[in-house]
């Protein structure tokens, strides 16, 4: 399971591609320059796939902006522009690969596939917590070596967690981000969930790994910080 980023000003697009790609990968969608910009800033992609016409600017800017923070991350851009000039501009600025509109969602994903494949050096497969870890690979999550059953959605909500430790989020930022456009999330589907990972999760006699700040929302803190 990989953590992808859809950025398209097209709402028909960026439902379409979460779609395709979910339940497969965890799926994040926005839809300009800058909220493409706070999304980078709050944590690591393992791909990212950029429209260039964007409201606000150039999706160039993304690239440019993503380079500057990591040399790792593929990104696709995705364009009517079809000229070898526009191609070569963004391939030399840091972009991996380029797919001009209209274009099938069969080989958007069979490009992405392919630059996940790749052996980048900070790219794990794995998302460890203490004894707590997510191999997102075969979607398989442990903790002190015991393998835990999860439903596909618990297992898009450790990593979530995961991904974001000791950070706080409201029942409706994880529904965002977790669910996204999800006809069944709920801010009390999400309590839900929670609640069933942690009886899953948590041993008797230890702290609580996830916990609710009142007002605030969720944490989770690892085995580690305990």
């Amino acid at each position: 399971m990989a953590k992808l980023l859809i950025v398209d000003d097209d709402q028909e697009i960026r439902n379409l591609c979460k779609s395709w790609f979910e339940p497969r990968h965890m799926v994040e969608l926005c839809g300009s320059v800058q909220e493409a910009l706070a999304f980078l800033g709050a944590g690591g992609y393992d791909a990212i796939i950029l429209d260039l016409g964007l409201p606000d600017g150039d999706g160039s800017t993304v690239v440019e902006k993503c380079r500057a923070q990591t040399r790792d991350t593929p990104i696709i851009v995705l364009s009517g522009r079809d000229s070898v000039e526009s191609k070569v501009d963004l391939i030399d600025i840091g972009a991996d690969d380029y797919l001009t509109k209209p274009f099938h969602f069969k080989e958007l994903e069979s490009r992405v596939n392919a630059l996940l494949r790749r052996p980048f050096g900070i790219r794990s497969d794995v998302l460890s917590s203490g004894d707590i870890s997510l191999n997102l690979s075969s979607a398989r999550l442990t903790r002190s070596g015991e393998e835990i059953e999860c439903t596909p959605k618990e297992l898009a909500l450790i990593e979530f967690f995961l991904r974001y430790p000791d950070q706080v989020f409201s029942r409706d930022a994880i529904m965002q981000r977790v669910w996204t456009n999800d006809s069944d999330a709920s801010p009390e589907i999400v309590k839900v969930y929670i609640t069933r990972l942690r009886k899953k999760l948590e041993k008797d006699g230890d702290p609580p790994l996830i916990t609710n700040q009142r007002g605030h929302g969720y944490i989770f803190r690892s085995p580690d910080s305990q």
